[in-house]
């Protein structure tokens, strides 16, 4: 008899063991990993965006735009707060809605976050640092209104060339990333699905849901499983926790280019010798919507001239001149100066200075790809190098000799 009660104790032990073991595993991990987002965020701080306020929800036919007057800020893991402020145009210029400056050179910019200056305060941004330069090249005023827009859908942009024209400028500069090339022209019904009528403001991670119901609705998924698997990369990405351990695990170079190329196609795919269909697909679309946007300037008289921006993934690979087989990370670059030269445009290549910056991708902030305050600044003096060498008709530098100054970190 009491064998069989000893048996039976023995039993309900493993049996509550059973219960309480899995239990216990879930509490261990649900107690480290809110200790290591409160650690985290310690760290870095936390991701907070009020910009919805700020912007009027898109239109299919005009995508975002700015509220005229208004101020907003925003910050991100590794970011300080930013404050954003929109002119009497809406548009985020530091130079109000003029338009007429005797005397000056007149450039303006359109484009996506790069060129609107998001994550860095408006003094340092790509728009201000710009006219600086080339006023030191040129020995002339500069002026450059900046009607980049924030969270805007790349095909809008060519919306901008019309209202860009009507200021009357020398030339129109387009700052192109792979991420405009990387989301094709959508349909007025997949523009109101993702619009939702809600006029809801997008966070960081709801930035990446949009993001992927674009990629979904533009067919660059091969598959339902896909789509979800790139969901949750980058969810668990933009998570304090998934923050802090790429920050750690990708401090080597080489480690974080590696990593990088892991990432879906939709993502990294542009980094290709031989892309896939998708982004051969994306590449014509992108042609397309240039080629449009080339004939409206060249009608006006004003040349487009653009130029590339890489990722943060590509100026390391440009910096340490070396990546795997297969991969190549001029492939864009030499396609997009293809593309824009075939149809009448001017092309400011800047790779080959920023290769000459040692660990270019310091200057991008590594949670969002965004260049930096110095990154900018960077920028700034290749592409005033770019477009005063001759490239230009009525813009060039009174000294050739001059180079990039060496600001990398």
């Amino acid at each position: 008899m009491t064998q069989i009660s000893g048996k039976k104790a023995r039993e309900s032990t493993r049996r509550r063991d059973w219960m309480i073991l899995p239990l216990l595993a879930i509490l261990t991990v649900v107690c480290l990993s809110l200790t290591s987002e409160k650690v985290s965020k310690l760290i870095y701080g936390e991701p907070k965006s009020a910009v919805g306020v700020c912007l009027n929800v898109s239109h299919p036919d005009t995508g975002i735009s700015g509220i005229p007057n208004c101020k907003t800020s925003e910050m991100d893991f590794g970011v300080p707060i930013v404050e954003y402020k929109f002119d009497t145009c809406g548009y985020r210029s530091g130079i109000g809605c003029e338009s007429n400056f005797p005397g000056a050179y007149r450039i303006v910019m359109i484009g996506t976050s790069i060129a609107f200056g998001q994550w860095v305060k408006q003094q340092d941004a790509l728009a201000a640092r710009l006219p600086i330069d080339i006023s030191e090249r040129d020995g002339r005023k500069i002026y450059l209104y900046n009607e980049g827009m924030l969270e805007q859908y790349p095909q809008f942009v060519s919306t901008h060339v019309q209202t860009a024209l009507a200021r009357k400028p020398n030339i129109i500069l387009w700052p192109v990333t792979p991420y405009d090339i990387s989301v094709p022209p959508l349909d007025p019904v997949s523009i109101r699905f993702l619009i939702g009528g809600s006029g809801k403001n997008l966070g960081v991670v709801e930035r990446w849901k949009t993001y992927l119901k674009i990629k979904v609705f533009s067919g660059s998924f091969s598959s339902f499983e896909q789509a979800i698997s790139e969901h949750l990369i980058r969810s668990f990405s933009h998570t304090g926790t998934g923050f802090m351990l790429q920050n750690i695990l990708n401090k080597n170079e080489g480690r974080y280019v590696e990593s990088y190329l892991k990432l879906p196609d939709t993502e990294s795919g542009y980094l290709r010798v031989s892309p896939s269909l998708t982004w051969k697909k994306d590449m014509k679309s992108f042609e397309d919507m240039a080629a449009v946007m080339i004939a409206q300037s060249r009608a006006a008289g004003v040349p487009l001239v653009v130029t590339l921006i890489p990722s943060r993934a590509q100026a390391a690979m440009l910096s340490s001149g070396t990546w795997p087989e297969g991969y190549d990370p001029y492939k864009i670059d030499n396609d997009v100066r293809s593309v824009i030269t075939r149809h009448g445009g001017i092309y400011a290549d800047i790779f080959p200075d920023l290769k000459k910056i040692p660990h270019m991708e310091n200057n991008f902030y590594f949670s969002n790809g965004h260049p930096d305050a110095n990154g900018d600044a960077i920028l700034a003096q290749a592409i005033s190098k770019e477009i005063t060498n001759g490239l230009v008709p009525d813009l060039e530098a009174f000294d050739q000799a001059q180079s990039v100054q060496r600001v990398g970190k």
